[in-house]
C-alpha cells in the first residue's frame, strides 16, 4: 500500500510538470507581432521669461540740483554751511529695496534717473566733516530713493520698493 501511495504522489507531481504550452484560445493572437514600445518624447528646456525692468526714466525732473539741494539742506545741523555739489542726472539700472528682502536675485530692477551728490558741512563741533558722496533717484519733482554708495554689498540697491507709491508709474 506505501508502494502504490508513493506511486501516485509521484504521478501527481509529475503531472503539474507539462513541457506542451497550452493552446491559446483566440487564433489572432498567435499571429499578432508585438507592437513597438513608444519613443520617448523630449521636452524642450524652458527658456526663462525676459527679466521685468520697471522704468521711470520718463519721470525727469526740470531742476534736480534745486530738489537735491533743498533736501539735503534739511537734515544738516548746520544749513548754511553746507558746500554741496550736485552731478548730473543720468538714466541707471538698480535693485529695488523694499526693507524686507536681501536676496539680490528676488528684488526688481528699477531704471531711473539720478545724480550723484558731494556734501560737505560742519558737524557739531564746528568742523567740517569732508566729502560724503550720496547717489539720489529722481522723480518728476522729488527724491525718491538713494543708493549707499559707501557699502560696497548693496551699491547696486536703491531704496525703492516694488510697493512704493511711484512704482505706478512706472513703465
Amino acid at each position: 500500500m506505501i508502494k502504490q501511495l508513493s506511486i501516485l504522489v509521484l504521478l501527481s507531481l509529475s503531472a503539474g510538470c507539462n513541457s506542451v504550452p497550452p493552446k491559446p484560445s483566440d487564433p489572432a493572437a498567435v499571429t499578432a507581432k508585438a507592437k513597438p514600445a513608444a519613443k520617448p518624447v523630449q521636452v524642450a528646456a524652458k527658456k526663462p521669461a525676459p527679466e521685468k525692468i520697471y522704468d521711470l526714466t520718463h519721470l525727469r525732473p526740470k531742476n534736480h540740483k534745486a530738489i537735491a539741494t533743498k533736501y539735503i539742506k534739511t537734515r544738516l545741523k548746520d544749513p548754511s554751511s553746507a558746500q554741496i555739489k550736485v552731478g548730473e542726472l543720468k538714466s541707471v539700472t538698480c535693485l529695488g529695496f523694499d526693507g524686507v528682502e536681501t536676496d539680490k536675485s528676488k528684488m526688481p530692477k528699477i531704471k531711473v534717473m539720478t545724480a550723484d551728490l558731494a556734501v560737505n558741512a560742519k558737524n557739531d563741533h564746528g568742523a567740517y566733516t569732508g566729502n560724503k558722496t550720496y547717489r539720489y533717484h529722481f522723480d518728476d519733482s522729488f527724491i525718491i530713493g538713494q543708493t549707499d554708495l559707501y557699502n560696497s554689498r548693496f551699491s547696486d540697491v536703491c531704496t525703492i520698493g516694488i510697493n512704493d507709491p511711484v512704482m505706478k508709474r512706472a513703465k
